[in-house]
C-alpha cells in the first residue's frame, strides 16, 4: 500500500496542470546596482564617441571677426579694388576663409594681405577658378597674434566679387578703396592643413586658460576635468557604499 500510494503521488506530480516548484531562484540586481551599471555604460558609450569624433581630421579655425554671418552681399569689390576692415589676427593663421557672390561662372583671383604697424606681414594669391560659395584664400602663416592689424583683400579680376556679412553703421563698416561698405565683412582664420582636436589640444588648453582664470594660467582645463573626474568616482563611491551597507 504504502508503495502505491508513492507511485499514486508521483504520477500527480506530473499531471497537466501541476507546476513543479524548482529549488533554483536566480538572484536580480537590485535598482540601484541596475542603475549603476546603466550610468557606467552610458559614460563609457560617451567616452568612445568622444574619442572618435576627436580623432577626425579636418581644417579647423584659429578663430573669427565673430561677425555674424547673414545672406547679405555686405561689400562688393570690382577688379583691381581692394577691401580692408581691421582685426585681432590669432596666431597660427595660415588662411582667410571668406563666403564669396559673383555672377560669373569663373571666381576672379583673390590676394589677401595681412597689414600690421604699417607693413604687409603675411600675403598670399588665390588663383582664379570654378565659382563656389566659400574660398580659402593662403597666407603665410602667421606665428604670433597680432592685435592690431588691417585683413585686406584684392580682386584681381576677371569680374566682379562680392562678399557675405552683416551689416553695420558706416563707421564700423569694411571700406573699399575708402569708401564705406554695408557692413563688416565675415572673416575665418584658418589654421594650416588638416587637424584633428587632439592635436588641436595644447591650444586649446592654452585658450581656456586665457578665458577662465588667470592664476591657474594653462593648467585650468586639466584642472578642471580632474575636478569633474573625481566628482565622478565620488559619487559612485558614495553609491557602493550605500548598497553594501
Amino acid at each position: 500500500m504504502e508503495q502505491s500510494g508513492a507511485t499514486i503521488a508521483a504520477a500527480g506530480a506530473r499531471l497537466p496542470g501541476k507546476a513543479r516548484v524548482s529549488p533554483y531562484r536566480p538572484s536580480m540586481p537590485s535598482p540601484r546596482k541596475l542603475s549603476l551599471i546603466v550610468v557606467a555604460v552610458g559614460l563609457a558609450a560617451l567616452l568612445v564617441g568622444i574619442a572618435i569624433d576627436a580623432s577626425g581630421h579636418a581644417r579647423r579655425m584659429a578663430g573669427s571677426n565673430l561677425v555674424n554671418l547673414q545672406p547679405l552681399q555686405v561689400a562688393t569689390l570690382p577688379p583691381g579694388s581692394r577691401l580692408c576692415q581691421p582685426w585681432t589676427v590669432p596666431a597660427d593663421t595660415a588662411a582667410l576663409r571668406y563666403r564669396v557672390y559673383t555672377s560669373s561662372p569663373t571666381r576672379p583671383a583673390l590676394i589677401a594681405e595681412i597689414v600690421s604697424g604699417g607693413r604687409v606681414v603675411s600675403s598670399g594669391t588665390l588663383a582664379a577658378g570654378p565659382r563656389r560659395d566659400e574660398v580659402n584664400v593662403p597666407l603665410a602663416r602667421i606665428s604670433r597674434t597680432l592685435p592690431v592689424a588691417q585683413v585686406c583683400v584684392t580682386n584681381r579680376g576677371p569680374g566682379t566679387v562680392s562678399f557675405g556679412g552683416a551689416p553695420t553703421p558706416g563707421y564700423q563698416a569694411a571700406t573699399v578703396g575708402g569708401k564705406p561698405q554695408k557692413g563688416l565683412v565675415r572673416i575665418e582664420f584658418m589654421r594650416q592643413g588638416e587637424e584633428s582636436w587632439w592635436a588641436l589640444l595644447p591650444t586649446l588648453t592654452h585658450r581656456f586658460g586665457l578665458g577662465k582664470s588667470h592664476w591657474l594660467g594653462g593648467w585650468t582645463l586639466p584642472f578642471a576635468a580632474l575636478l569633474v573626474v573625481a566628482a565622478a568616482a565620488l559619487t559612485v563611491r558614495t553609491l557602493l557604499r550605500e548598497e553594501s551597507a
